[in-house]
């Protein structure tokens, strides 16, 4: 008996610390990757704050100056940057507003008025397009838009970016976990679809949606391809380009410059990051807890 307890004993606190060193090692490699992940943009600070000397130095420069402010002023003045972060905002906020409703009204309809005819084939329409990148789409879409007039406007810039294959089915998957008796219940009160949608789904699947808005911001925020090909004036340019155009074809790049540009581009989803964090984890538990 004595045995038994001593051997067991000794089990347990082998077990425990091989739980210990797992747990450790667990945070050793988190905290190598997150360095990792990191660096580039510890970097794009450094570089910030050098003078145009500096950047051009072998080897590069690790420790920070004094000219961030002086920097920032001069990415600021240069490269229009009130304009780049306008163009950018309201293109970014019509392509993730616009997403999400679509793709609300879209789940919407697939889940709850699935037996219309025709359902399947519009279902299947919607994966092939999710396989279709954007580069294949540009120059149809192109010609559409420059048939409509729409070329070189806000309008050209968000409209082919409002429906959205994996907004459509990743909320259609949310709307299929909710009980059926909710929607039962909302009917027996008196409760029609559109009230059923806005007073019920919606406040249930707030994190989702709101990690949803998350991913969709900076990905629009981000795109550069189509901004480039469909605008033709300054005044239209985003904030993309408008760092690209920072960079001279025929002389040394002020990297200090370019660098502080893009500080002030990473400024706005950052700000969505920090303000969309508690629901973009509630989101992830709750999909891993289904």
């Amino acid at each position: 008996m004595v045995m038994q307890k001593a051997l067991s004993k000794g089990s347990s606190k082998r077990s425990q610390k091989i739980r210990q060193s797992k747990f450790n090692w667990t945070y050793v490699w988190l905290a190598i990757f997150l360095i990792l992940l990191a660096m580039p943009l510890f970097y794009a600070f450094i570089v910030s704050t050098l003078s145009f000397k500096s950047t051009a130095s072998s080897p590069p420069k690790l420790l920070p100056e004094g000219e961030f402010l002086t920097n920032m002023a001069t990415a600021w003045t240069h490269s229009h940057m009130k304009v780049l972060l306008k163009n950018s905002m309201i293109m970014t906020m019509g392509i993730t507003i616009g997403k999400i409703v679509f793709s609300l009204f879209g789940a919407f309809a697939l889940t709850h008025f699935g037996k219309f005819r025709g359902a399947g084939f519009f279902a299947i329409i919607i994966i092939i397009s999710r396989m279709l990148p954007v580069h294949v789409r540009i120059i149809p879409t192109y010609e559409l838009m420059n048939t409509f007039g729409w070329v070189d406007t806000y309008a050209a810039l968000i409209f082919p970016f409002l429906a959205s294959a994996t907004g459509l089915l990743l909320l259609q998957q949310v709307f299929l976990s909710v009980p059926s008796e909710y929607c039962d219940s909302a009917r027996i009160d008196g409760v029609g679809p559109m009230g059923y949608l806005f007073y019920i789904l919606v406040p249930m699947t707030k994190a989702t949606l709101s990690g949803l808005f998350l991913i969709e911001f900076v990905w629009a925020w981000n795109e550069y391809l189509w901004p480039l090909i469909i605008t033709d004036s300054s005044r239209m340019r985003v904030l993309q380009i408008g760092i690209k155009m920072l960079i001279p074809a025929d002389a040394q790049p002020p990297w200090n410059v370019i660098m502080s540009a893009v500080i002030i581009g990473l400024i706005p989803p950052l700000l969505i990051v920090i303000a969309f964090h508690d629901s973009l984890t509630k989101s992830v538990a709750f999909q891993s807890g289904k």
